[in-house]
């Protein structure tokens, strides 16, 4: 009975892409994330820091509740009541926030084949130590977890995606139109880490040449799950706003009506956005170390970026039809501008809203994955892990994570628009 148990609960795990192996990788990723989580925001997690948003929450919990669903954030004020996600208790809510971007780190190493103790804790390390998080667990702490809930579900849309293109099961696709949903209703901004990780799992599918027809079909599947995910969500807003007697909140500089409120022309989003790249790489607002330091090692990365895509495009320049080579170039150009799409579709944007942007620092990392892929040998151990030169070993620097949760605007507590 235990065998035929244990397979049964293999096979479950199978349909969905997982196997027994994966509980290295998953205790791996829970690791890094909690010892770079403690380290980075620890002091947040001990002490009573009320600041910023978060003093509006500790005075009127349930009017900061309505404030949410006024701005479509529908979901949130519900996870909050169920897992008892209060101001007080910031312990708590570290301890929730990092179990939950744990399993999302698990997740986008399984997206990318990730699975060295170097690789794994650089994405650790990106999606953990970065200015976004850091913001937001120092001056909207009540949303803590809540925010690491939602991009857990955007992930894990991308990853219901992902698995849906290899199995052609359309369940697969519909449980990923219910983590957009999902993900939309605690916090919107995290769908451009939706769009962001399918442009580059499409990529990565090119580089695996599985061809232009089949990467151009998954890619339309991922599109029309992002629209019935949007179509689900928005229909769902207007319901619980109507249960709730809370109509839309208008003119604030994160409110979703924005979306069609902006009357901005595409051309000066396209401009702005552009801007808001320049001033990250730059490093052009206040930093804790100085900008040039900073811009510096942002061109390292960029000088190493180019040197292992151009290797990576010598490797498979005679494999790659002219349908792939166009759509690569499609995707290459796009990626910047998913990344900062909520600066598209809003006139304002600060930390918490471009998480996504720091996902940008994955690129070396898997750039690195997939020239070397196939051409050096590993020896796979017991546990797992594989032994020998690794891509990131040497290859991809690992200081440069020390940085990521300064290169940008770490005035946190700052005043921001029309906060």
């Amino acid at each position: 009975m235990d065998k035929a148990a244990k397979t049964g609960w293999e096979e479950a795990l199978a349909r969905y892409g997982f196997c027994i192996e994966d509980k290295y990788l998953l205790k791996r990723s829970m690791l890094y994330t909690f010892l770079l989580g403690l380290s980075a925001h620890g002091f947040v997690l001990v002490n009573l820091s009320i600041s910023h948003d978060a003093v509006f929450d500790f005075y009127d919990g349930l009017a900061a509740h309505k404030h949410q669903i006024g701005l479509g954030r529908i979901l949130e004020p519900f996870y909050r009541e169920i897992t008892g996600s209060g101001l007080l208790m910031p312990w708590c809510l570290g301890i929730m926030a990092f179990f939950w971007l744990g399993i999302a780190v698990f997740l986008v190493c399984k997206l990318f084949g990730l699975s060295d103790r170097m690789e794994v804790l650089l994405t650790a390390g990106i999606m953990t130590v970065n200015i976004s998080v850091t913001a937001v667990a120092a001056a909207y702490t009540p949303w803590l977890a809540a925010d690491m809930f939602a991009l857990l579900f955007a992930v894990a849309g991308v990853y219901f995606w992902r698995h849906y293109g290899k199995s052609g099961r359309k369940g697969h696709l519909f449980l990923g139109v219910l983590s957009v949903i999902v993900s939309l209703s605690v916090y919107q901004c995290y769908l451009a880490v939706t769009v962001v990780l399918m442009i580059l799992l499409s990529m990565q599918n090119i580089f695996d040449c599985e061809g232009a027809a089949k990467v151009f079909r998954d890619g339309m599947a991922g599109v029309g799950m992002l629209a019935a995910g949007g179509a689900g969500y928005y229909f769902l807003m207007k319901f619980v706003c109507a249960l709730a007697g809370m109509p839309l909140a208008k003119g604030y500089y994160d409110s979703v009506t924005n979306l069609w409120d902006n009357r901005e022309s595409v051309a000066e989003r396209i401009v702005h956005c552009l801007k808001e790249e320049a001033t990250h790489f730059f490093a052009k607002d206040e930093n804790v170390y100085p900008y040039q330091l900073i811009w510096t090692v942002n061109c390292l990365i960029g000088c190493v970026c180019i040197c292992l895509a151009l290797r990576l495009v010598r490797q498979k320049r005679d494999e790659w039809s002219k349908g792939e080579w166009a759509l690569l170039a499609l995707l290459t150009a796009a990626l910047p501008f998913a990344a900062y799409m909520m600066r598209l579709l809003n006139l304002h944007v600060h930390d918490l809203m471009v998480y996504s942007v720091w996902l940008l620092y994955l690129v070396p990392v898997l750039l690195g994955k997939w020239t070397v892929r196939g051409g050096w040998k590993y020896s796979t151990a017991k546990d797992g892990s594989r032994h020998g030169l690794s891509c990131c070993d040497g290859g991809i620097p690992f200081f440069y994570y020390l940085f990521l949760h300064t290169d940008g605007q770490c005035g946190v507590c700052q005043e921001k628009g029309g906060e």
